[in-house]
């Protein structure tokens, strides 16, 4: 509109647009889908600002970080229009001034998960260099290690909120 590009980013967030969330029809927006809009705002000399808009509970860590670093390298100002939860959150952190669409807005739910559907018939064993592999989610040690990568990668997620809103 005018001079401003509005990027609308809605539902589960996935790397690539997720057939099964289509099927059952439930919104869905790709990291792909929003890093070619963020490259064709930025290259046309036309928009001057982009706003994006977000109604979004979350989606999966695959292909966030590249999505934030190509936040973080946009070249013209920023805003968000958003109810932005989880990952979307993280990228209203990146996207500039956070507007709220409606007085119960939600922002925030900084968090990582991994859910793990278990079989009883499936055993799986692991090499002896690297016991860490498949870690047995029904199990306390199993549940350490999961915990311990998704800590990780909290980290970084909460580091890149973080940067940008400007704090630590």
């Amino acid at each position: 509109a005018g001079d401003v590009a509005e990027i609308s980013i809605k539902g589960v967030l996935t790397e690539k647009l997720d057939f099964i969330l289509w099927l059952f029809g439930i919104d869905n927006t790709s990291y792909e889908q929003i890093n070619s809009a963020l490259a064709v705002a930025s290259a046309d000399p036309t928009v001057k600002r982009i706003v994006l808009n977000i109604d979004s509970p979350g989606g999966q860590v695959k292909g966030l970080f590249e999505t934030f670093a190509a936040l973080d390298a946009f070249p013209k100002p920023k805003s968000v229009r958003a109810l932005a939860a989880s990952a979307a959150y993280g990228l209203a952190a990146l996207g500039g001034t956070i507007e709220a669409t409606n007085p119960a807005a939600t922002f925030g739910s900084v968090g990582v998960v991994a859910s793990y559907f278990l079989d009883e018939e499936l055993i799986e064993i692991t090499s002896t260099e690297a016991p860490n592999k498949r870690p047995d989610p029904s199990t306390e040690e199993g549940k350490a290690v999961i915990r311990e990568y998704l800590d990780a990668v909290h980290q970084l997620f909460a580091e890149a909120i973080a940067r940008g809103r400007g704090t630590t």
